[in-house]
């Protein structure tokens, strides 16, 4: 994947030293000698992403960068300064910045902060939070875009995370972002807490010997052994069992696990990010969540809204699932009009991204246009109930906001009748059979509702 940089610093050796860099990393680079030149060539040239200096002739760093941020919020900045105090790279942070690099840097220090900026842009559009084909951060809203910055700011530490919201809102995504943007080598490993049955969760979690247990022939590491050097994804942690709270606490507390039949304990160097879409503070209040163990877990805390509260993320989801699944099924490029979308953005998503996803993924498949008709239509198709009574409900939503009811008993008499005779290969026998009316009734609402 390519980037576009632009490099600011009034030094040219600087910024010939970073413009060398940038292109043996492959970037395509564009150049500025102070702020206000930066800034002219930020707004004409939308980088992916800026190295700028903060000590430089006309405007500074700090102004730029606010400026810049006015035009693009998501574009990451990072500052050079050749003051290395923590009190610099503090504001540089807290004004916005992703990043901060103290002149003189090594060469590997300055190719480690690249890699992580383009880690971070790839990631992000990737995850669905970009369509694949644009060049920089458009139509994602404030609560997501502000969440990516937590993660990137995060992921060079080693705190434990809680992701809270709702199912199907990408709480995984961002744990594996987490992941992707840290220095650890190990693998990302998860575990769904809820999927797992009691008396499994102990050997699932810490493993166990041979011998410790009748079937137990072979010894298997759990998947705390497994994420060493590496994180751990609790997935669904509010359903883990009371049982096995307490042992959990401890393994997080002290790093080391013992495995079922294991004479020593093992210590380990690992990550913790857990998620769940329940209240733990409701958990814990009725007593099913230990309060220690929940504290231990929201060191930091990441809530992601529900897809309602973030309109600005539909369309931007929509495109990319649109190009997503057309390229990966060989299908034409599908557009939709303003109106499905503005239905869209009004619709509930009781599903989340997950349900906008199955839906536009079914629409590429069956190669249909974006239309109410065709989502009704392959709803009627839908083997999943629950699905399929969230894109019924979608319509309903939209028909009652344009039509009277006599006009939507019509619309679903018509669609219902269409189906059917789909179904039947136009036999009108069978359909009125199926339908339960005469065939003379049958032929009056194909007249009445025009349909060929």
């Amino acid at each position: 994947m390519s980037y576009k940089v632009l490099i600011a610093d009034d030094e040219k050796n600087i910024v010939d030293l970073l413009q060398e860099i940038a292109i043996q990393l492959g970037l395509e680079v564009v150049t500025a000698f102070d702020g206000r030149q930066a800034l002219n060539v930020f707004e004409e040239q939308m980088p992916d992403f800026v190295l700028m200096d903060i000590s430089m002739p006309v405007m500074g760093g700090m102004q730029a960068m606010e400026l810049m941020k006015q035009i693009n919020a998501g574009c990451p900045i990072i500052l050079i300064t050749a003051f290395g105090t923590v009190d610099i790279a503090i504001e540089a942070i807290q004004n916005g910045a992703f990043e901060y690099i103290v002149k003189p840097s090594s060469l590997s220090e300055i190719r480690e902060v690249i890699d992580k900026v383009t880690s971070y842009l790839t990631i992000i559009r990737e995850q669905v939070l970009l369509p694949q084909n644009t060049k920089k951060l458009v139509g994602v809203s404030a609560s997501m875009q502000n969440i990516f910055k937590t993660a990137a700011k995060i992921a060079k530490t080693d705190a434990t995370v809680l992701i809270t919201g709702e199912s199907g809102n990408g709480k995984q995504i961002i744990a594996e972002t987490i992941h992707k943007l840290s220095s650890r080598q190990g693998r990302f490993v998860q575990i769904n807490c809820g999927s797992i049955p009691e008396n499994l969760m102990e050997s699932e979690l810490f493993g166990f010997n041979k011998g410790a247990f009748s079937g137990a022939v072979t010894s298997k590491k759990g998947r705390f052994e497994l994420s060493h050097k590496g994180s751990l994804f609790l997935d669904e942690i509010g359903e883990l069992p009371k049982s096995m709270q307490s042992k959990l606490l401890h393994a997080i507390q002290e790093r080391v696990i013992t495995p079922i039949g294991a004479p020593d304990s093992i210590p380990l160097d690992l990550r913790i990010i857990a998620a769940t879409n329940r209240n733990l503070d409701d958990m814990v209040n009725k007593g099913l969540f230990r309060l220690d163990l929940y504290h231990r877990l929201k060191v930091i805390h990441i809530h992601v809204p529900p897809l309602r509260e973030r309109k600005d993320d539909i369309e931007p989801l929509i495109n990319h699932f649109i190009s997503m699944f057309a390229k990966k099924y060989n299908k034409p490029f599908h557009t939709i009009d303003k109106q499905v979308l503005q239905w869209f953005k009004n619709y509930s998503w009781p599903g989340n991204i997950r349900e906008l996803k199955n839906l536009i993924e079914r629409m590429i498949l069956l190669d249909n246009s974006i239309t109410y008709e065709n989502i009704f239509a392959q709803n009627m198709h839908n083997s999943s109930q629950a699905d399929g009574a969230y894109s019924l409900n979608m319509l309903i939503e939209q028909l009652l906001k344009e039509k009277d009811f006599t006009s939507i008993i019509k619309y679903f008499e018509k669609s219902v009748i269409e189906y059917t005779l789909l179904k039947y290969g136009g036999n009108r026998s069978q359909c009125s059979k199926h339908l339960g009316i005469s065939r003379r009734n049958l032929l009056y609402k194909i007249k009445e509702y025009n349909i060929e």
